[in-house]
Order: structure tokens, then C-alpha cells, then sequence
């Protein structure tokens, strides 16, 4: 049984959750396993319904508005007693979104309490009737991030706690340990974090089976850009996706449109008529819907150009973009097994860098930050920006030997019109600090989270009470 971080946030709904809980996240991220098993760990009774499979419940559901009679046909249907205080757990409810809507009602009636799960939903619930503000607790699944591959792989559950204590001092870790920890973060590139691909790894150890995963895992996103607009309109969503390996490859990994035109004709025989009437595109308004679906979707991650301002968010260029596949084990199988093989060997020649620059978007992404890149003529290209503990943190991240030449990023952090405090370079090296720039290995990223606590208000003190007499 792999362990996740989000059990934490679904055992404290489980113990005190007045509301209802919804679960979101990419396909295959794991959702249905994870809440049915925190629901059998605290031994609370529940009822499991699939809205993909089960059309006459939707059925059910769309049609029935007065709560007693939905309970009596959900009985009915279901073929379970249903007793007050149980947990109904709705999954796949991309399939009918206006449940969303409904669970305002029930979850004021009470009789029950509400689990929620699907996937697509940053798609499906766009334009939505009403959203239950204050009805429902929504969490976002990724794929494992390289904390939890390593808390799962390895069983000394000591060693991340050990870890971490040499990021906060900024402090070499002994070669031995670090050696070994290269090791697993080269097999984390490998394997990535789709919950399958992960327990099969572990079981096994067999690699080409997880290729295999992984391949079966593509061809469920393929299935899901089905769902999308026209013919025409889902070659270019799937022409895109697929696109994601090869622009990385590129020196400046931006997203370019002219490739979107070029039809691939030898490697997919397409010749329909739906591919020959695709739009030519040249600029990102005419595709602006196809990159928001994979997005919303999360198949893949953005990555905005920025200016080095306060607010990343509010000045990024959204027509400028980087664009990563949502896990690195399934970017690393397009790659082919060479790719793979130079990695588990930790060959000399390896060089990279869309590998590494798809983890740590990956791994930033989980974390909970909005990512960003800056590319300028007066600066250059800094790989990663993120809003930082009330300030802006660059991001270097670097595959080869070539650690200590990061030019860009060199002259920002010399520059007094920034005044930025410290930036990362992510690399095969050890950790060291040089002025502000600090060195540490790509798999310490695990460690970076936001750590301002806001703390709370005393209510009273500032309360206005009197007036002054005039």
C-alpha cells in the first residue's frame, strides 16, 4: 500500500469534516484508491457509487430534487442499507457534474456525509450553475512527488527527517548518502509518480513493465481528448500533448506554434479529412482552448514567462510558455530506453535537462506554487521562478557538469535593481553556498515548501468599542 501525503488532509475530514469532500486530480493519480482505503482505515461504513458506470444512478440524481424520494431510490438502486452518519462516495463525477451543484442540499440535510472523486474536473466543472462555497473542502491528487516515491521506497523512514536537516543548515551530506540518494532520484526520473507505475516498481523491479504502464497510461489521456469539441479540434489537443517531448528537447524548451502545423503524417497515417481541415496557427489565441483543456485537465503544466517582479502572477506573459507532461516517468518513456538506460547508469555524457526541468516543474507544481520562468534580451533565461516566503526564488537547474555556468542567473543576483536574497542551482553536486547563490542537489527540491505561517487575528483587540467625545 503506497503512502500519500493527502491521507492527512482526508483522515482530518474523516475525524471532524463538517462538509463535504471532494478530491480532484489528473487520471491514474490514484483518488479512488486512497479515500476508500483512509475510509476502511478508520473503519467508517460507506457506500462506493461509480457515476461512470452506473447511468441509471445519474439518471437518479438529474431528475430527483426532493432529498427524501432521491433517498428512497438510492436505497432501492444501490441494494444497500443506508443508515444516518454514512459516508456515500461518489466517484468519476466528471460524468455529472451538477452533483456539485446538489451538494449544497445534502450536505445541510445531514443525513449523510459526502465524498467526491473524479478526474477532468478543472475541465468539466467550468460553468458549473452555482459552486457550494462553504459546503465542500477541495483538495488537488498529483502523482507521487519524490518525497513520497522515497518514503515508499526506501523503509528506514528516518532518512527524509535525516535529510532534511542538511537542507536547512546547508551542509554537504556524506558521499555515501548522497550517492545512494542520486541513485533512487535517478530511478524517481524513471518510474515517476503515477501510482501504478510506482507499486509495480516496488513489487518488481521491473522497469520494462512500468514502460508498459506508462504506455497504457497515454493511451487513457488519448481516450479522454476524445471527449474534447470537434474532430478537427482534437487532433490539434492530442497533436499538442504529444508535441510536450520534443519542444523540451529544445536549447530554450519554449512552446512554439509553428511545429503544431506540421502534420506527422508518417508516424500516425492521418489522412483523414478532420486533419487536413485543421486551422493553421501561428500564434497561441487561435489554440488558447486546447492549451487551457490540458491544463485544467493537469496532463500537462504550464510554466509562464515572467518579469523579475513582486507579483510573478500578475505580470507573467501568458502568450510566452513552457509546457510539461504532469509526470516525469511517462516524459522519460517517450524519450525511449536509451534515455533510460543513461540515467540508471548515471553516465558521464548525460545531459538532461528536460528530464530534470519536468521534474522540478512537476515537483513545484505539488507543492503548491504557481511556476514561472524568466526570459529577457537585457537578463537572459532563468529556468524557474516561484513566489517565495513574501519574495522571488530563482530556480536553476542544471543536468551535466556544467553546474557553476549559469551567466543569467549571475548577473541578477548582482544586481541591485532585484535585491532578491538567495537563489537555487539544482545539479548533480553536493550542497554549498556561495554568496547568495546556493548549490544543492536536484533531489533536495522535495524539501522546498512555502513557510510562512499567517497565525491568527485576536478578534477583540482592534474592535472599535467607543468614540472620542468631539
Amino acid at each position: 500500500m503506497l503512502k500519500r501525503k493527502i491521507e492527512a488532509q482526508i483522515d482530518s475530514w474523516i475525524k471532524t469534516g463538517k462538509t463535504a469532500l471532494l478530491i480532484t486530480g489528473v487520471r491514474q493519480s490514484g483518488k479512488t484508491y486512497i479515500i476508500k482505503n483512509c475510509l476502511k482505515r478508520a473503519k467508517v461504513r460507506y457506500v462506493y457509487i461509480d457515476l461512470l458506470h452506473e447511468v441509471e444512478l445519474r439518471k437518479i440524481l438529474e431528475e430527483t430534487n426532493n432529498l427524501e424520494e432521491l433517498y428512497i431510490k438510492l436505497r432501492t438502486h444501490i441494494r444497500t442499507p443506508l443508515k444516518k452518519g454514512m459516508v456515500i462516495f461518489f466517484d468519476e463525477v466528471q460524468t455529472y457534474k451538477n452533483i456539485v451543484t446538489k451538494i449544497k442540499a445534502l450536505v445541510d440535510d445531514g443525513t449523510f456525509r459526502y465524498v467526491l472523486s473524479g478526474s477532468l474536473l478543472g475541465v468539466f466543472l467550468r460553468g458549473v450553475d452555482s459552486a457550494p462555497v462553504g459546503y465542500m473542502d477541495t483538495y488537488q491528487m498529483y502523482p507521487l512527488d519524490f518525497e513520497e516515491f522515497l518514503r515508499n521506497y526506501n523503509e528506514n523512514e528516518d532518512v527524509v527527517d535525516y535529510l532534511r536537516g542538511f537542507y536547512k543548515d546547508r551542509k554537504p551530506i556524506p558521499d555515501t548518502i548522497h550517492n545512494k540518494m542520486q541513485f533512487i532520484f535517478n530511478l524517481y526520473l524513471i518510474v515517476g509518480g503515477m501510482p501504478q507505475a510506482v507499486d509495480e516498481f516496488l513489487r518488481s523491479g521491473d522497469l520494462d513493465e512500468v514502460s508498459r504502464i506508462h504506455a497504457q497510461i497515454q493511451k487513457m489521456f488519448d481516450m479522454d481528448f476524445t471527449q474534447y469539441g470537434s474532430d478537427s479540434e482534437k487532433i490539434y489537443l492530442s497533436r499538442i500533448y504529444h508535441l510536450i517531448p520534443s519542444e523540451l528537447d529544445k536549447r530554450n524548451k519554449r512552446f512554439t506554434f509553428t511545429e503544431v502545423n506540421k502534420a506527422d503524417d508518417e508516424k500516425t497515417g492521418d489522412d483523414s479529412a478532420a486533419n487536413k481541415k485543421v486551422r493553421k496557427v501561428d500564434r497561441y489565441t487561435k489554440l488558447d482552448k486546447e492549451f487551457l483543456w490540458l491544463w485544467r485537465a493537469g496532463v500537462a503544466l504550464p510554466a509562464f514567462n515572467s518579469p523579475i517582479e513582486p507579483s510573478l502572477r500578475k505580470d507573467s506573459k501568458t502568450t510566452l510558455f513552457k509546457l510539461f507532461m504532469c509526470d516525469v516517468g511517462l516524459l522519460t518513456t517517450e524519450y525511449g530506453k536509451g534515455a533510460k538506460d543513461r540515467i540508471l547508469n548515471n553516465a558521464k555524457e548525460i545531459n538532461c535537462g528536460a528530464v530534470y526541468e519536468n521534474y522540478v516543474a512537476q515537483e513545484l507544481t505539488a507543492h503548491g506554487y504557481s511556476v514561472f520562468y524568466h526570459s529577457s534580451a537585457k537578463n537572459g533565461e532563468l529556468d524557474f521562478l516561484v513566489e517565495h516566503d513574501r519574495t522571488i526564488l530563482p530556480i536553476e537547474v542544471k543536468s551535466g557538469k556544467d553546474y557553476n555556468d549559469h551567466a543569467a542567473l549571475s548577473k541578477v543576483m548582482s544586481s541591485k535593481n532585484y535585491d532578491i536574497d538567495e537563489a537555487y542551482v539544482l545539479a548533480n553536486c553536493n550542497i554549498r553556498q556561495e554568496g547568495n547563490i546556493i548549490y544543492m542537489p536536484v533531489y533536495m527540491l522535495m524539501f522546498l515548501t512555502e513557510e510562512i505561517v499567517l497565525g491568527k487575528v485576536d478578534l477583540n483587540k482592534y474592535r472599535i468599542t467607543e468614540f472620542p467625545e468631539e
